[in-house]
């Protein structure tokens, strides 16, 4: 972050603070600044392994290249930012997910919140959330029991998967200037808790000009 008169007055406040005080704020501020660089236009690749057959994004569908997807600040205040994802389609746009990061600042640690929208609904679905602490640039944070992916639900790039129910996922983020990149350590579980099986996702989002994305309003789910 550029030294400017905001940066100036945050230090000296924090010169001020007693030493844990002020490494709580330190650390609030620096997942702030990680949080906001997910925000851009991005070129972004998913990739999912698991058996060899339910591979998700492989060849078979066509979408081994990346995708053109938008994420905005759409809220922010002191202790929370909201991101929105945008996918592109036709002359438009649609709001595809909701990123919501709120600090605790009782435990010192970030929570996110994942809000999904599914095909040809407006209605925003609760995904999951995690908590975790941000250690330079990277966050990591075990999700526990989520919901099953929509890529295993019936989406048409997908499958429609019956023999799971549910995922238990772990989570790292690592932000760079250009770009972030995600990863999850899935675990797939019957309803009686049987793990069927082992997933990897990675999925990179690769920054790009603020003109390569479109900005034309929302045209629903």
């Amino acid at each position: 972050m550029p030294w400017n008169r905001r940066t100036v007055v945050l230090a000296g406040v924090l010169a001020a603070l007693p030493a844990p005080l002020a490494s709580a704020e330190n650390r609030r501020m620096a997942g702030a600044d990680h949080i906001q660089q997910m925000a851009g236009c991005f070129e972004v690749t998913y990739r999912y392994f698991e058996d060899g057959e339910h591979d998700f994004f492989s060849p078979d569908y066509g979408l081994d290249e990346p995708i053109t997807l938008q994420n905005e600040i759409t809220a922010r205040g002191p202790r929370a930012i909201t991101i929105t994802n945008y996918a592109f389609r036709g002359d438009g746009r649609m709001a595809h997910w909701h990123m919501v990061w709120a600090y605790l600042a009782d435990e010192g640690v970030w929570r996110q919140t994942i809000w999904g929208r599914g095909q040809g609904s407006k209605n925003r679905e609760f995904r999951y959330t995690c908590e975790g602490t941000w250690s330079k640039n990277r966050w990591v944070c075990d999700a526990g029991t989520a919901p099953k992916p929509f890529r295993d639900d019936g989406a048409p790039f997908g499958f429609l998967r019956n023999d799971y129910a549910s995922l238990d996922r772990r989570n790292t983020i690592v932000v760079t200037p250009d770009g972030w990149a995600m990863t999850q350590q899935n675990a797939k579980l019957t309803d009686s808790g049987e793990t069927v099986a082992y997933e990897t996702g990675w999925i990179l989002y690769e920054r790009q000009a603020a003109s390569h994305c479109r900005t034309e309003p929302d045209t629903g789910g």
